[in-house]
């Protein structure tokens, strides 16, 4: 009679660190990203198991990415976000981003220069230093502007999550430089937390020892000792008179 051998899934591959270098990684058909720098610890690859697929996670990780004009220009153009400009166009320059349009209502041409900045490291957003248009427009116009365009991207709920350190912006290219926890396929939806450092487990409290019995200042007293029975009066006899 055979014997049916129960199979065993692989056991589990695990990194001490990696060091890898990507080049055009594209996260969506309109959005792709240069170059992407991972240094990370403590990998770890999950062969597939019944109905769980494989899964690789890592510790916290080193992230370094490369975003040049032209893909920038291309995301712009497959999400033109919600202002009311057309043909928006981006020029990566040093310490900011100039975009160059025209206004949707007058056609006029319009130019804005932002600065990249980060808040509390998963809030994105563009400090604008002035709205420029063809002509000479009321500043209450350019005010209403300026709060239209005053977007901010909330990075909270990504798939990874992601704490930007830095965004550095250079002639012809983004870079952002950030940690991350990588899980693939991505986990549920978490916010990171600051300062994205590995959270320790709850270690259990241990119980409060007895409080020790508070000295006494006080010196104790030797009891009295017992008098004895014949010395003591009997309460029946009359004192004697003098």
């Amino acid at each position: 009679m055979a014997t049916t051998v129960p199979q065993t899934s692989p056991p589990s591959l695990r990194i001490g660190a990696a060091h890898i270098q990507l080049q055009n990684v594209q996260l969506r058909e309109d959005v792709t990203l240069d170059e992407v720098h991972l240094d990370g610890e403590t990998v770890v690859l999950e062969p597939p198991a019944a109905d769980a697929p494989a899964n690789l996670s890592t510790g916290e990780t080193r992230v370094r990415a490369v975003l040049s004009e032209q893909n920038v220009n291309r995301m712009l153009a497959a999400n033109p976000p919600d202002i009311p400009f057309r043909n928006l166009r981006a020029s990566l320059l040093s310490g900011k981003v100039r975009f160059t349009g025209q206004a949707k209502l007058l056609g006029i041409p319009v130019a804005l220069e932002g600065v990249p900045k980060v808040e509390n490291g998963v809030r994105i957003f563009l400090d604008w230093q002035g709205v420029k248009f063809g002509l000479a427009l009321p500043s209450s116009v350019v005010e209403v502007v300026e709060q239209y365009v005053n977007k901010t991207l909330d990075l909270t709920k990504s798939p990874v999550p992601v704490w930007i350190d830095e965004i550095r912006c250079e002639p012809g290219r983004l870079t952002v430089l950030g940690r991350a926890r990588i899980t693939w396929p991505p986990a549920p939806l978490t916010a990171p937390v600051p300062p994205f450092s590995a959270r320790e487990s709850d270690a259990a409290v241990p119980a409060l020892s007895e409080e020790p019995a508070l000295p006494s200042d006080r010196e104790d007293v030797p009891a009295l000792p017992e008098p004895a029975a014949d010395a003591l009066p009997d309460p029946s006899e009359k004192p004697l008179l003098p």
